[in-house]
Order: C-alpha cells, then sequence, then structure tokens
C-alpha cells in the first residue's frame, strides 16, 4: 500500500460525531462506594504501618550525654534519685529521641533544667554544679518520681 492510498483511507473513515454536551455519568453503586473505601482505608493503613514501622521501640533510658558524662558521679546521682541503673541507658545523638518510642524518660542535653514529656533537659554537668540550677533539678527529680 502506498503512502497516498493510506492518506485516501484514512480521510475516508468516519468519525462518531462529537457533543459539546456534557456526557451523564452513571450514579455510584454501593458496590463502587465500598470499593472506593476500601482502596482508601488500605492506603491509610499501609501509610500508618510504615510510619509506625519507623519508629524504635525501646525500654532504655535515652541520653544525649557522652560516655564520659554519662559515668560522673553527678551523673550516676541523677540516675539514683529516677531509680535507674547505668545499664539501662542509651546513648543517641541529639534530636534522635523523636525516632523512639517506649522509652520511660529522656535525660538529654538542654539550654536549661526543665521536664516535659518524658524529657528531662538539663545543660552541661559542668554547669549543674551552680547551686540554684542544682537545687531546680532536684526539684524536679523529686516530682518526676512522685509523678511515677
Amino acid at each position: 500500500m502506498e503512502i497516498s492510498n493510506w492518506a485516501l483511507s484514512v480521510s475516508n473513515k468516519t468519525e462518531a460525531p462529537t457533543s459539546n454536551e456534557p456526557k451523564e455519568l452513571e450514579p455510584l453503586t454501593s458496590e463502587h462506594k465500598s470499593s472506593i473505601s476500601k482502596v482508601d482505608a488500605l492506603a491509610k493503613l499501609k501509610q500508618l504501618k510504615s510510619s509506625s514501622s519507623q519508629l524504635k521501640e525501646t525500654t532504655a533510658v535515652l541520653t544525649t550525654f557522652s560516655q564520659d558524662e554519662t559515668s560522673s558521679p553527678l551523673f550516676i546521682d541523677i540516675l539514683h534519685a529516677l531509680e535507674i541503673t547505668i545499664d539501662k541507658v542509651q546513648h543517641i545523638e541529639s534530636g534522635q529521641q523523636s525516632e523512639f518510642r517506649g522509652y520511660p524518660i529522656a535525660l538529654l542535653k538542654g539550654e536549661e533544667v526543665s521536664f516535659k514529656n518524658k524529657q528531662l533537659l538539663m545543660p552541661s554537668l559542668n554547669l549543674l554544679y551552680n547551686a540554684n540550677l542544682k537545687k531546680h533539678l532536684w526539684n524536679i527529680l523529686q516530682v518526676t518520681k512522685d509523678n511515677s
């Protein structure tokens, strides 16, 4: 078949008339509705599973203090006040506490002494030898211990 014959045969084809009027859509049946909601539910479940599976389960006490700092007498005293042994401590990087769930408490380096959402923030241990900061820390530890 030559190109001219091909062009002729294509131009002789009749196309279905087009209409500018919108086509009527079939109403959704209960079968369609349930399949849509199942798909949505499965997608949401998959998303939930992937986000929760990314969290690491632990029962360890999380800390951003270094190995040297956690072996200091002051840190050991803090653990004793919380009735925690050093073997229950897991070292993490700053900001990693959000990757974990199930931990009893996180001892984190911060600017000031505070306790919120199972996270005890403390400045460098060298600064905790300041009498006012140390007193504030012991008050928080007592409240924390009383509430647990």
